[in-house]
Order: structure tokens, then C-alpha cells, then sequence
């Protein structure tokens, strides 16, 4: 039997119970935005948004991925391993163990995958990964007792020229799953009302905005951030 290295789902369970959580994923309106602001709160940096990391200073910050073409990246996987601060755990899908840095076993926590759609409220058992990495994010921002859960730069507008805040020197493809992304995080927000809890979006131009609440980024500094 393998010996269990690394962090486990228990030991991050209700750890930020009642504080704000932000996810700083990678879509184009991250760019305007201020995230100095968002200091008192818990930070979790979804894929390329890990290049946003000193612009705050986060209580507890978590670099989180479930995409396996982002950590193949030479690039990307020095931005996630080497570069990363050491005091930074990374939640990050079991499916991509295997081309993970194996000296970031140590500070890693690999998540069991469920299946495609649904929302799992216990992460020692797995998680639903829906076709994106926010959903990681979401679902371990639920598991650590986190409220609300404030999504930015969730845009999901693949159609324009600029599908992310910063240059790829090579460009990841896009997504075809949009629908099941959507389906997924507008569940999510179905699963966060039902246990008195709230999942909200910051990207006034988002796809998912018809799907889950919306509040600006100004609103939401002055209602949670303090």
C-alpha cells in the first residue's frame, strides 16, 4: 500500500470557515482591477491568474489547477513549482499527477475526480471538474467553509481576441465545452443558496451572469473586504 504524502482534503476542511474567497481566474476584466484590495481574504489563483499572485497579499492564498495542458507548460510549470512561493499550497487534480513537478508532492493537494457534472460538498471523497479549473476552486472554497465566494475574471468569452489577461507565447485551444461550464457553475450557485451560502461574480460581461449573481468589484471590496 502507498504511503500518503502531502496534504489531505481533512485538514483544509472549514479552515476559512465564514471569509470572503476570491478566485482570480485568468479572463480579460481581471486587468482594471485592484486586487491589492482583496488582502483580508482567501486567494485561490486558477491556472495563468498564478502570474497575479504579488499583486496581493492574501491572508491565505492557493494556486489550484485541474488542467493538464496548463502544468505540461514548461513555462507554466516553473510559474507553478520553482517561482511559487514555498508557503503557497497548490490544490491541483489527481489526473495530473503524472506531469506535475514531483518535488511539490510535499505541498500539493490532488483531488479524485467524480465524474464531469455535478458539485461535490466533500472533498475528501472527490470533485466534479466541469470542464474547468474555477470548479476545482469553487468546490474547495465551499470545503474550507469560505462565504461567500467571489469569482473574478470568470469570463468564459472564448470568442474574442483576447481570451486571457496576458500573452501565451503558445496559446492553450479553447474550450468546446462552454455549455457544460455553464451548467456547472450555475449549479454551483444552486448548491451555495440551498446551504445559505453565496456564490458571486465580479465580471459584468461574463457568460455565466445570467446564472449567478452579479455584483461590481467596487461593491463587492466595500461589503467584504473590510
Amino acid at each position: 500500500m502507498t504511503k500518503h504524502i502531502g496534504p489531505s482534503a481533512k485538514d483544509f476542511h472549514n479552515l476559512h470557515k465564514g471569509v470572503a474567497a476570491w478566485i482570480v481566474s485568468s479572463g480579460p476584466s481581471i486587468k482594471p482591477l485592484d486586487l491589492s484590495l482583496i488582502a483580508n481574504g482567501v486567494g485561490l489563483f486558477v491556472n495563468g491568474a498564478v502570474r497575479l499572485l504579488n499583486e496581493t497579499n492574501c491572508a491565505s492564498q492557493y494556486f489550484v489547477t485541474s488542467d493538464e495542458r496548463f502544468l505540461s507548460s514548461p513555462e507554466n510549470q516553473a510559474l507553478t513549482s520553482a517561482q511559487l512561493d514555498k508557503d503557497i499550497p497548490r490544490i491541483v487534480r489527481d489526473k495530473c499527477r503524472p506531469i506535475d513537478v514531483y518535488q511539490e508532492r510535499l505541498r500539493t493537494l490532488y483531488v479524485y475526480s467524480l465524474g464531469r457534472n455535478g458539485f461535490s460538498t466533500d472533498l475528501a471523497n472527490g470533485y466534479f471538474f466541469g470542464c474547468t479549473s474555477t470548479m476545482l476552486a469553487v468546490q474547495f472554497a465551499f470545503w474550507c467553509g469560505c462565504d461567500p465566494v467571489i469569482m473574478l475574471g470568470t469570463d468564459l468569452s472564448y470568442i474574442f481576441e483576447n481570451k486571457r489577461f496576458y500573452d501565451e507565447e503558445k496559446p492553450q485551444p479553447v474550450d468546446k465545452m462552454l455549455n457544460v461550464q455553464l451548467w456547472n457553475i450555475a449549479n454551483a450557485a444552486r448548491v451555495f443558496k440551498k446551504n445559505s451560502r453565496r456564490l458571486l461574480s465580479c465580471s459584468e460581461k461574463s457568460l455565466i451572469r445570467p446564472y449567478v449573481d452579479y455584483m461590481p468589484f467596487e461593491d463587492a471590496i466595500k461589503k467584504y473586504a473590510n
